[in-house]
Parts: C-alpha cells; sequence; structure tokens
C-alpha cells in the first residue's frame, strides 16, 4: 500500500496510520524488523527511542538510527544509516555493512559544510578495541570523541569519502 501524502518517517506522519517512533507516539517498546522478503524496492524506516532490532531487504534502504541500543543487519541493496544527535552514548551495532556500497550519514551529527582529506580526522576516526567503532569529535577539536556505531568490518573513512559514502 502506498501512502498518498506522507513526510518522509521522521517528522510527523507517514501518510497511512498517524505518526512516527521518532517525534510521535507510535511505539512504547522495541521494534523488532524482518524485511529479509523484500528483495526489490527501497524501504525507509525508523525505530524507536528502545533497543531496536532492523534486518534490511535487499532492495536498499534509508534508516533513520533512533535512541537505544540498535542493531541493523543490512541487506543486498545501497544502504544508508542517517545519525541523530539524539542517539549519541547508544553504541549501536551494524552488521553485513559493505564498505563499498552502504553509507553513513552523519549531516545531522557535524556542523561543517564538507569533509576533506585533511579535515577528517578531527572530526571522524576509527576506534575501539578492534578498530571498528565510528568514533564522531563533534567540533572538530580531535579531543572530545564519541561512541557512534560499531561496525562488523573494518573500513577505510578516507575511501569512503571520496566514494561519496559518508555524507555531511
Amino acid at each position: 500500500m502506498l501512502a498518498a501524502a506522507g513526510v518522509d518517517g521522521t517528522d510527523g506522519s507517514d501518510g497511512v496510520a498517524g505518526q512516527d517512533g521518532v517525534n510521535g507516539t507510535g511505539f512504547s517498546s522495541a521494534v523488532h524488523v524482518d524485511a529479509t522478503g523484500l528483495t526489490t524496492g527501497y524501504l525507509t524506516i525508523s525505530g524507536s527511542d528502545f533497543d531496536d532490532t532492523m534486518i534490511m531487504g535487499g532492495g536498499g534502504s534509508l534508516i533513520y538510527d533512533t535512541q537505544g541500543v540498535d542493531t541493523y543487519t543490512l541487506g543486498a541493496g545501497d544502504d544508508v544509516i542517517k545519525f541523530s544527535l539524539n542517539d549519541l552514548g547508544d553504541l549501536d551495532v551494524v552488521n553485513n555493512f559493505d564498505a563499498t556500497a552502504d553509507a553513513l550519514d552523519l549531516s545531522d551529527l557535524l556542523d561543517v559544510q564538507s569533509l576533506t582529506d585533511q579535515t577528517l580526522g578531527d572530526y571522524l576516526q576509527m576506534g575501539g578495541t578492534d578498530g571498528q567503532t565510528l568514533q564522531v569529535d563533534l567540533d572538530g577539536a580531535g579531543s572530545n570523541w564519541q561512541d557512534v556505531v560499531t561496525l562488523d568490518t573494518t573500513i577505510n573513512l578516507l575511501e569512503m569519502l571520496s566514494n561519496n559514502q559518508i555524507i555531511v
């Protein structure tokens, strides 16, 4: 069923059944989604303020990260995860991240017009004990690192930046 006049699922009505889980009152517990049956089409989804589990299908997806310690398993399509300031402090986990196709949207976290090879290390780094946790320094001073997400693979931030897979 297509929503005739909905908004993108982050700021209000979804066009079908009322408010979403980010700014609405739609969810009172964790969201568990298994979209593995979706092999085509693009899925746009957001969760709750609880610990959500989402398994994406093969058509690609836009995931609005919300509060809680969320676990995302990405599908075969090109997936984008959009992070927000509200979720800092809740270390999410992403499985099946494809460093050549998937993207991380950090535009709500970083107050910069663009990142370059020279400024990337002031704002982003891979840390944690295994080097697979994306960390952000909101002001770019390089001294106040906050964990954003742990990936199940090692990524090269410079390569992702040059491939437009880091969105600011």
